[in-house]
């Protein structure tokens, strides 16, 4: 039986053998003129005949905000790895393994990694350290002596933790023999 006109639901014209049904996958139920039109080549599902309606992706390419790509940009995760869908990751984040503040794999320009943070500068007891990448700043650990400091060596403390005196370049817990403290 060939239609012309289809009405109810989800039921509408299939144009590759003029019945009523429901659209195959890969078509999209247009509501107005109640047939079915095909989605873009890059989507699975859709609800709109552009590259901006999928809902769906085939299995090459992944969705980010209603277009199919072939991987997430800058800024973006997969939530689940196998739904081949592109979430945004938080603000301060390059790059992300999730949502969260903590979730960074890489900082953008002028921020430094941290635990998964993205900080604007390394906290105390912690250092600037460039790991030969431009955008892979990280803050290092001080020496076990340094309140704060500019690397990892016990000689390079600029201030010491509570209960240490700084003396020719290194935190001590007592001043050498003929030194005093001092706490000017």
């Amino acid at each position: 039986m060939n239609c012309t006109w289809c009405s109810g639901g989800t039921i509408f014209l299939r144009s590759e053998n003029n019945t009523c049904g429901a659209c195959a996958s890969r078509w999209f139920g247009e509501e107005e003129r109640r047939i079915c039109l095909p989605c873009d080549s890059s989507c699975l599902e859709c609800n709109g005949i552009d590259s901006i309606s999928c809902i769906s992706c085939i299995s090459s390419r992944v969705l980010l905000e209603g277009s199919c790509t072939s991987l997430c940009p800058s800024e973006h995760y997969y939530k689940v790895k196998g739904q081949n869908i592109c979430f945004n990751c938080y603000c301060d984040c390059l790059l992300c393994a999730g949502p969260e503040y903590n979730n960074c794999t890489k900082c953008p320009s002028g921020r430094f990694q941290f635990y998964g943070e993205c900080l604007l500068s390394c906290p105390t007891e912690f250092y600037f350290e460039d790991k030969s990448d431009a955008a892979n700043f990280t803050c290092s650990p001080c020496h076990s002596t340094c309140y704060t400091c500019n690397g990892p060596l016990q000689s390079q403390c600029l201030t010491c933790k509570q209960q240490l005196y700084f003396q020719k370049g290194l935190c001590k817990k007592q001043c050498d023999e003929n030194n005093y403290f001092s706490s000017e």
